[in-house]
């Protein structure tokens, strides 16, 4: 005899069990850490199991998700948003960001995800290569713009456009996409890809700034980009953009609380943690609540220590809050929520979650 599932409709080959359970308890509403209460999970389990919803139903948000039934008809998200470099000064690094992406194969329903052995033939051995696939299926969206790349988790990296793999183990180490007509804008997961050696972006027609967390990809030889990037570059790339070096970042303490955040990139230092680099567009109509340093478990091994950055729209109506987490001196999680009430300054819902989006994936670490 079948358990019943409360009237839920039974769809075994859509969701499992704990996702079934994850989208109950976000339907009745509340942030990942207050269903990771109630789930008696962790924050980063709810996290993912909300990601791999997403994705297999290719649903946009959490709103869709929450509103989802088994025969809600899918449909594929869209994107929104919209030299040689060598010899920087100081150590850096990539906060721990995990992203999961899957593609449904019509006819099977089979998910694919960049570890299932197809786009990343050996994803055992080559994990930093099923890294770099991860950002490049996240970048996708972004830089294309209204054009189109065949980059996908069902298609060997090898045939993927403009995209080299090489070295032991194996990772992404030049990225030529001239003359494709991309006419999107860059996302901080290009800095990544940090055994890049060869970059070529020209040709096309991307905007905005240059993502600060380009810092990170030291091995790059050859570096060829577009004309038509706002703002200034940062260290090593100036030759290549034709845009002078970035200032160094602002610090969050010279920030004014409940005052706007202009456009640029900030950094956040407290104790022995390294220090949090992020970027913020212009004219974002965010404003300043708090940065500040927490500390967990004192006198433990390892030490456990976080930061959380807070940012909202003057109307209150909007707020981001990314907390980042660290086991030691090394980044082990990032958790984020993005809340909203309603819309204001001119933009929707689904433009605040795209500039939330661009903030998340421009933050870095840096250890000096």
């Amino acid at each position: 005899m079948e358990r019943n599932r409360g009237g839920r409709p039974r769809h075994p080959d859509v969701l499992t069990p704990a996702e079934w359970r994850v989208l109950d308890a976000l339907r009745e509403g509340g942030t990942n850490a207050e269903i990771a209460a109630r789930l008696g999970l962790s924050a980063d389990t709810v996290k993912t199991h909300i990601s791999n919803m997403l994705a297999k139903l290719e649903l946009r948000d959490r709103r869709a998700l929450a509103a989802w039934r088994p025969d809600t008809p899918r449909r594929r998200p869209g994107g929104v948003l919209a030299v040689p470099a060598v010899g920087l000064a100081g150590t850096v690094g990539i906060v721990g960001v995990t992203v999961i992406f899957a593609v449904i194969i019509a006819g099977s329903r089979e998910v694919m995800s960049c570890s299932s052995g197809v786009a990343v033939t050996d994803p055992e051995t080559n994990s930093g290569l099923v890294a770099d696939c991860e950002s490049l299926l996240g970048l996708r969206d972004t830089i294309r713009g209204t054009r189109a790349l065949n980059w996908t988790a069902g298609k060997p990296m090898s045939e993927w456009t403009g995209v080299t793999v090489s070295g032991t183990p194996q990772r992404v180490t030049a990225l030529d996409l001239a003359d494709r007509g991309l006419d999107g804008q860059l996302s901080g997961l290009l800095g990544n890809l940090t055994s890049l050696r060869t970059l070529d972006l020209g040709g096309n027609a991307l905007t905005g700034r240059l993502p600060s967390k380009l810092t990170l990809l030291t091995r790059l030889t050859s570096v060829t980009l577009d004309g038509t990037f706002e703002g200034c570059a940062p260290p090593g790339l100036t030759r290549a953009s034709g845009l002078g070096e970035c200032a160094a970042p602002t610090s969050t303490w010279d920030l004014q609380k409940q005052a706007a955040v202009p456009g640029g990139t900030f950094e956040f230092k407290s104790g022995d943690d390294p220090v949090v680099v992020f970027d913020v567009p212009e004219g974002s109509g965010l404003i300043f609540v708090a940065a500040r340093h927490t500390s967990f478990a004192p006198g433990t091994e390892p030490e456990h220590s976080g930061e959380l950055i807070i940012l909202r729209n003057a109307e209150r109506t909007v707020s981001f809050a990314i907390d980042l987490e660290w086991v030691g001196n090394s980044i082990s999680t990032i958790d984020d929520d993005f809340t909203s009430t309603g819309t204001a300054s001119g933009y929707t819902r689904a433009e605040y979650e795209a500039i939330f989006k661009q903030i998340h994936e421009s933050i870095w670490e840096r250890v000096d």
